[in-house]
């Protein structure tokens, strides 16, 4: 980042890296509000698929009944990697685990791409904390019927052309604006 600057950084995550890319928001708001040197926020942010745990009992339900959509992650997995979070690191903080609790504010231009897919069931917790922590104007979140878990990582279909070309041209666009 010290070589091309915050703001022609982005952050590229798939399923459970677009969690930690959300992580990292959080973390680099809680870092800074604690009074360290101050960390930047990158330019951008393209998440496709981002797990998240659900928090509430609806996104829980939700999660459960969109796996029927897309098998590939199931909502078992969730509480899975949640018990394993928990036993490994007990004293993870909520802002670091589910999407509700996490600090958004001064959150860059984020694009998220989910399929109907157990991972979607935290999309209107994502938007939510978005739109409280004041960045719901640079969040981008798109849900493509009938897709698998990160369609838009591989571009073999129609719907996933389209979608991976467009943070092609994303990251593209970030190389090139002027500061």
């Amino acid at each position: 980042m010290k070589r091309y600057g915050a703001e022609k950084t982005a952050v590229v995550g798939g399923s459970y890296g677009g969690f930690l890319a959300l992580q990292l928001l959080s973390g680099i708001n809680r870092h800074n509000a604690a009074g360290g040197d101050p960390v930047p926020m990158p330019g951008l942010m393209i998440l496709n698929s981002p797990f998240a745990y659900p928090k509430t009992e609806e996104e829980w339900t939700l999660a459960q009944r969109l796996e029927a959509e897309d098998p590939v992650l199931p909502a078992g997995a969730f509480r899975y990697m949640l018990g394993l979070t928990m036993h490994a690191a007990p004293d993870t903080p909520d802002s670091l685990l589910y999407p509700a609790d996490m600090d958004f504010h001064g959150a860059p231009e984020t694009w998220v791409f989910y399929a109907d897919e157990a991972c979607s069931a935290v999309a209107d917790a994502v938007r939510s904390s978005y739109e409280r922590d004041g960045a719901g104007d640079r969040l981008h979140m798109h849900v493509e019927p009938g897709m698998m878990h990160c369609y838009a990582s591989a571009p073999v279909f129609r719907e996933s052309r389209r979608d991976f070309g467009r943070q092609i041209e994303l990251l593209k666009e970030i190389g090139t604006e002027k500061t």
